[in-house]
């Protein structure tokens, strides 16, 4: 079945599913969201109707993409301090490119807060 633009939007959880795995040809992730399901079916119809990306634009994204990956946010040597509650607290990105906090190496950021 092949829902339109407003059939997407009104559809029950079920029937994206359904149409997720018509559409894509492999099961929905999880966790996804409705809305974010009905953005990616849109796209889907849309790259279907008209077409997708031209070869140079996909090169260049998945060129940028690689880029972000590889390269990291934060250079070494690099230290943020923030105080709070009357404590300075010290975050300084080892050479490793993890993060040192109160001498303890922490591997992301999400760990701190920064």
């Amino acid at each position: 079945m092949r829902l339109d633009l407003d059939g997407l939007a009104a559809a029950s959880r079920e029937a994206l599913v359904a149409e997720w795995r018509e559409v894509v040809g492999r099961p929905h992730p999880k966790h996804l969201s409705k809305p974010l399901m009905v953005l990616i079916l849109s796209h889907a119809y849309q790259v279907d109707t008209v077409g997708g990306y031209t070869k140079r634009l996909n090169s260049r994204l998945k060129k940028a993409a690689r880029r972000d990956v590889v390269r990291p946010a934060f250079k070494p040597g690099s230290r943020f301090v923030r105080e709070y509650h009357g404590v300075t607290h010290v975050v300084e990105v080892n050479d490793a490119g993890h993060f040192m906090w109160n001498g303890a190496v922490r591997l992301t950021s999400p760990s701190i807060s920064i």
